[in-house]
């Protein structure tokens, strides 16, 4: 959502008569020529740090809660009374402990939203970045998203308002503070409280925001630490008007809306608060000014001018279950991991499967291998047997055959000794003797024969 920087003005009371005055939302100067400023709110002399509070710190609490980044910081002339707006004092509360007690009350109503507050606090002091709540080195850097962030920085996570108090009291008294001529109780350096807001609803959404509120040190010119500590003040205050410079070029180009690149990078101040100035938050400058001194209330009102054109893009960091892209990113890979999964099991039941098949197949073949190697025994045995039975009947054939030709040859000495015998005379009974011998032999032969053929 587009929107301007919101810039309102704060009036330190004086006690003498000053050369300015207030009619509802505008500051004119009372000499000619007559100039005249209008901005969202002008809190005069007799404003209270409850009227501010009324104005502001509800509102960017709201803000905060509904998911934008938000932003105050005071900026003014040394001895304007920013400390005082931003800090206040025991008695009368300024705008950080007065945001805190805003947000923990408004976060006890809702008991249905898990909600977490994270606090960190720091100072820019000559250029370098301190922890005010640790003992780390901090430094900034920059995200895929060329969203600036500290690096390093002690965090707390705080429950209730008096633990928050309690660390902003130990954070104050670490801060670079010094006397000029001007301020007694000079703020020497840049502070920067951060809150940062996570709540979680019922359905799964999460808003992640944070709140920073920032005292920023004092404009001054060198006549007013010059000769002061050895020009350690001086050096200060270069340094100083050197971030508080580099602020007011990068507001320059961001109200003009220039197509060059603003010199976020040239301060440590304006690279901390890169989102803050141009980016996405919801942001209000409090310009905080000392009607005593004409030329430095001029300058913060020219610059306050300048900061009203500043357009911002804020978005509600929300991140919903079903609309985040990075969520619905995550959730389709987790799909297409589980069917990829699915498909494995698929797989891996196909392959159980041919493995119970192949191993039934295994043992089918292993049976039947037992069993040919089994007949394959056998077979040699009968040929064993067979080739023994074979070299018998060789044996009893050649024993036949010469059986055979010793018959023959006896049947031929017989059938001699027959025909001698018949011969004229010979004797009755020896020849019927030898007949029958013969005849014997004869039927002897033949069933020799028939049991030899029989048998082969």
């Amino acid at each position: 959502m587009d929107e301007n920087v919101q810039v309102v003005v704060r009036v330190r009371p004086i006690e003498r008569a000053t050369k300015f005055k207030v009619e509802k939302n505008t500051i004119s100067t009372l000499d000619n020529p007559v100039k005249s400023y209008t901005f969202d709110h002008v809190f005069d002399e007799s404003s209270t740090q409850n009227e501010i509070h009324s104005e502001l710190c509800s509102r960017y609490v709201l803000h905060t809660l509904e998911g934008y980044n938000t932003c105050i910081f005071a900026y003014g002339q040394t001895g304007s009374g920013k400390t005082y707006t931003m800090r206040g004092s025991d008695t009368t509360p300024g705008i950080i402990p007065l945001v805190c007690h805003d947000l923990f009350e408004a976060l006890s109503l809702d008991q249905s939203t898990i909600s977490t507050v994270d606090i960190t606090y720091f100072e820019i002091y000559n250029e370098k970045l301190i922890d005010l709540l640790g003992e780390t080195s901090p430094r900034v850097r920059e995200n895929n998203e060329k969203k600036t962030f500290i690096q390093g920085i002690t965090k707390f996570r705080v429950n209730r308002v008096e633990e928050i108090l309690h660390y902003l009291s130990a954070g104050d008294s670490k801060r670079s503070v010094a006397s000029t001529r001007m301020n007694l109780q000079s703020s020497r350096s840049h502070a920067i409280f951060t809150l940062s807001i996570k709540q979680t609803e019922p359905d799964g959404s999460v808003r992640e925001s944070d709140l920073k509120l920032v005292d920023l040190a004092g404009s001054e010119r060198a006549k007013a630490t010059i000769g002061i500590d050895d020009g350690k003040r001086m050096k200060e205050g270069a340094n100083i008007n050197k971030s508080l410079s580099t602020l007011g070029r990068c507001i320059s180009h961001l109200a003009k809306n220039s197509k060059n690149i603003t010199p976020y990078r040239d301060s440590l101040l304006t690279w901390v608060l890169k989102e803050n100035l141009g980016g996405n938050s919801k942001t209000c400058m409090i310009a905080c000014i000392s009607p005593s001194d004409l030329d430095e209330t001029m300058s913060t009102l020219r610059y306050a001018t300048t900061a009203k054109e500043i357009k911002l893009n804020a978005k509600m960091n929300e991140i919903k279950p079903n609309d985040n892209e990075e969520m619905r990113a995550v959730m389709e890979a987790a799909a297409t991991n589980r069917k990829e999964l699915e498909n494995l099991k698929a797989e891996m039941s196909n392959l159980q499967s041919e493995y119970n098949i192949k191993s039934e197949q295994w043992k089918t073949h292993e049976k039947l291998l037992e069993r040919f190697n089994h007949i394959n025994k056998l077979n040699d045995y009968l040929e064993d047997q067979l080739r023994n039975e074979i070299s018998k009947v060789k044996l009893l054939q050649r024993e036949y055959q010469i059986s055979k030709s010793e018959i023959k040859t006896a049947y031929g000495a017989l059938t001699g000794v027959i025909s001698v015998l018949r011969e004229p005379n010979p004797s009755s009974n020896k020849v019927f003797g030898l007949e029958s011998l013969i005849s014997d032999i004869s039927e002897f032969v033949l069933q020799l024969d028939s049991d030899i053929s029989s048998f082969a």
